[in-house]
């Protein structure tokens, strides 16, 4: 039709789509059709309590504007979606050298980090490669992933069948455990432990955190060499409880971290094995109650900072040698 007044266009189920033509001098026309925007979207609200908020500029003092001009706005726009804020800056934006991370659970709070935060600049010329390492019996603590458990669904998933494998395998799902003392014995300390790290690893994998190398200590060799697929994850299941079982029935022990100088290193007393050399002064030490609490007792008379683990055992120690001809 054609009117020169203005006419109501009743939206519908449909998009509201229109021809429009141009009809040029010398045949030069055009017809084109036209459709109308989609509807602003509304944000939806994140899974996520804490967002990571990243930004990057070419030098220090940029990346100060930056950091301002984003704390500026987050005070203006208080109601403005901090994930949506944080997933714009981490993918819609180029990577520099020059690099900031802030964690926040709203936009006052990240323009409060922003702000109020010490300056914590890097310079990141070139690409930095990423190493998991995992650690070993005595880090275990009741709940240990539970934050991730309610909040990330691929965590939740690995965790869940990692939980059903040890229910038949141990008798117990190990994130039902909540009494301190329960988690310290090796058959539930290690099963919490590679279900724990393993979920989290995968995780960081899913979020595109990509390891070049895999390394860990004790239980944790178990866990990086699973995900470096030396074995499959039931296989890994089966090869921790049986692990974890046949070092629960040795004989119990103590093991003790302290800050070790060499010529302590080398003249430890009868009963008192070294578990592990973690850096140059800092040691774990490993041996039957009555040998560790004596040898922590001397540490402690000459002033050298020393603490218990929280394990049941006394591993990488002589007290260990039973379960190595033990099959299951």
């Amino acid at each position: 039709f054609r009117s020169a007044e203005a006419k109501l266009w009743p939206r519908t189920n449909a998009p509201r789509r229109a021809g429009v033509s141009s009809f040029g001098i010398g045949g030069t026309n055009v017809h084109a059709v036209l459709e109308e925007a989609p509807p602003e979207p509304q944000p939806q609200p994140s899974a996520r309590r804490l967002q990571l908020v990243t930004l990057s500029a070419r030098s220090e003092s940029a990346l100060q504007e930056a950091s301002l001009n984003l704390a500026a706005f987050l005070r203006e726009q208080p109601a403005a979606s901090l994930a949506d804020v944080a997933y714009t800056l981490h993918v819609g934006r180029a990577a520099w050298t020059n690099r900031r991370a802030v964690v926040a659970s709203s936009s006052p709070d990240c323009a409060d980090l922003l702000q109020n935060t010490p300056d914590d600049f890097s310079n990141l010329a070139g690409t930095r490669s990423v190493v998991f390492a995992f650690p070993g019996q005595g880090s275990q603590h009741p709940r240990m992933g539970a934050s991730v458990d309610r909040s990330e669904p691929l965590y939740r998933s690995v965790a869940d069948e990692c939980g059903r494998a040890f229910r038949a395998l141990i008798g117990i799902d190990p994130r039902e455990i909540t009494d301190p003392e329960i988690l310290k014995q090796t058959r539930y300390a290690q099963p919490a432990l590679f279900l724990t790290e393993y979920a989290l690893a995968r995780q960081w994998m899913e979020w595109g955190v990509q390891p070049a190398a895999l390394i860990g200590h004790s239980i944790g060799e178990l866990v990086a060499a699973c995900l470096a697929e030396v074995f499959s994850l039931d296989d890994a299941l089966k090869l921790v409880t049986a692990r974890a079982n046949a070092m629960q029935r040795c004989e119990p022990g103590a093991m003790l971290a302290a800050s070790l100088a060499d010529e302590d290193l080398l003249k430890l007393p009868r009963g008192v094995s070294l578990a592990a050399l973690n850096a140059p002064g800092m040691a774990v030490v490993s041996g039957n109650f009555a040998c560790i609490q004596a040898f922590a007792e001397g540490l402690s008379a000459r002033g050298i900072a020393n603490r218990r683990l929280h394990t049941s055992h006394a591993y990488h120690s002589e007290l260990m040698e039973p379960a190595v001809d033990r099959k299951s």
